[in-house]
């Protein structure tokens, strides 16, 4: 006996596009989340990073009597600024004797008196290594103010100052450096 064609059944076009789009939909939601995560754990690398940095500057100038540069801390922001590995921070390596800029300068007491290295090179998440500004200008409340910062200048890798600094007075623009402040005047 004869029987009819046999049919056997597959999935329509519409049946395959339909799971073609949920899964394309599910591919968008995981990449967002993962670009999210990725930033936190950035983020937080560079926050865990820039504390290490301040508390080397802080051995710093207990074995030396100067903080980076060897210039006075705790009140002169007005100085150098330099990427954390070279040699005239005294972070990574040990600094020589001499003049770095203005009041700042290794003594050879200071020199002789270094115990370091206080931290060891560091980049941040772009692989720049990171900076120290002794007048890292901010705007803060509206305010202009000088600081010693240790900071990293973002995915530009640019230093973003406030647009403005007229008598005292500061407009901020959107920025992505990211600083920790060492010290104010």
């Amino acid at each position: 006996m004869l029987r009819g064609f046999s049919r056997e059944r597959g999935f329509t076009i519409v049946e395959l596009l339909i799971v073609v789009v949920v899964i394309g939909i599910l591919a968008a939601i995981t990449i967002v989340a993962y670009n999210g995560v990725t930033s936190a754990a950035r983020d937080a690398q560079i926050a865990t990073d820039l504390r290490n940095i301040k508390q080397a500057v802080t051995r710093l100038e207990v074995d030396t009597g100067g903080t980076v540069f060897n210039c006075p801390g705790g009140g002169t922001t007005f100085g150098p600024e330099s990427a954390i590995d070279t040699a005239v921070t005294g972070l990574v390596s040990a600094p020589t004797v001499g003049a770095v800029r203005e009041t700042c300068e290794w003594s050879t007491t200071a020199v002789n008196s270094w115990n370091g290295p206080y931290i060891q090179a560091l980049n941040d998440p772009w692989d720049r290594p990171y900076f120290i500004d002794l007048d890292y200008f901010i705007c803060d409340s509206g305010n202009g103010q000088l600081i010693a910062a240790v900071l990293t200048r973002g995915e530009d890798g640019d230093v973003d100052y406030p647009t403005s600094a007229n008598s005292g007075a500061c407009t901020t623009t959107a920025s992505d450096d990211t600083y920790m402040e060492l010290w104010r005047s």
